[in-house]
């Protein structure tokens, strides 16, 4: 075999492979800086995820290949990036079985152990919701119901002077007013005609499975060895003999500076 020909499959096979290992360098920066500012990451049960991850207490908590199975309240994981970011939004796919209430949480200060707490099931506003029986207004993330129809905008509900005991209310504050909360303890009042919430309906799945999502500010949250921390709370689920939630799939996509507004070109 001529040498001039064996030199050229030398040189060849040296440039796939510096080739090779340039995108691989390439790849791998590009993951851990994100210049353009946006990334996805996913959490599916089944699969090993750099990015989601440290579930516990596992006491808590079963696996399949499937599905995650939350048993017992107060429920932690971690969301891990190279770098940090300006905010996430996470969507969850989830099934609540016999739940009344769910909600996630992201750590803001961890000496406080304090956690800003937002919602993504809530089982009476959701009937409520759905029944027929009530008109439904909604303006960003507030949802108003009223069983009588008295006003015609949620400013001029805000603006009147309704009884207390005709409201009740779930994740809002209206202030100067102690109404009926719409949490796990919630007991249907006649009186009550009015329902404010700051909460946003699931979509409801073919498979009754719900899809949540939610948006967290990052720039004031607590970002510990690279990681995010998350709280899934699922009050009056207190013990693992009964109730659960089984969780599918967890999106968190996340917004940051570009590598030109880093170096403001």
């Amino acid at each position: 075999m001529p040498a001039d020909f064996m030199t050229s499959q030398r040189l060849k096979i040296r440039l796939f492979l510096w080739s090779f290992l340039l995108v691989t360098i390439g790849f791998l920066l590009w993951q851990n800086i994100v210049p353009n500012g946006h990334a996805v990451y996913w959490f599916k049960p089944g699969q090993n995820s750099w990015f989601i991850n440290s579930f516990e207490p596992k006491d808590r908590l079963k696996q399949a290949q499937q599905e995650i199975t939350v048993k017992g309240d107060l429920v932690y994981f971690n969301l891990k990036t190279p770098r940090a970011f300006d905010r996430v939004k996470l969507t969850l796919e989830y099934e609540p079985e016999d739940e009344l209430i769910v909600e996630v949480g992201l750590l803001r200060n961890k000496d406080l152990w304090r956690y800003e707490i937002k919602p993504i099931y809530n089982k009476f506003i959701n009937q409520f919701y759905q029944s027929g029986d009530w008109g439904v207004m909604e303006s960003g993330n507030t949802i108003f119901l009223q069983r009588q129809e008295t006003y015609s905008s949620i400013k001029q509900f805000l603006d009147s002077n309704q009884a207390t005991e005709t409201i009740a209310v779930y994740n809002y504050n209206l202030p100067n007013k102690q109404c009926q909360k719409i949490d796990e303890t919630f007991l249907f009042n006649k009186q009550t005609n009015y329902i404010i919430a700051n909460y946003q309906v699931p979509k409801l799945l073919a498979d009754n499975y719900y899809v949540s999502q939610l948006d967290f500010d990052l720039k004031s949250a607590e970002r510990d060895n690279q990681s995010y921390k998350f709280m899934i709370r699922v009050p009056g689920l207190k013990d693992s003999q009964t109730g659960e939630i089984k969780i599918r799939a967890i999106k968190a996509e996340v917004f940051g500076k570009t590598w030109r507004q880093f170096f403001k070109l």
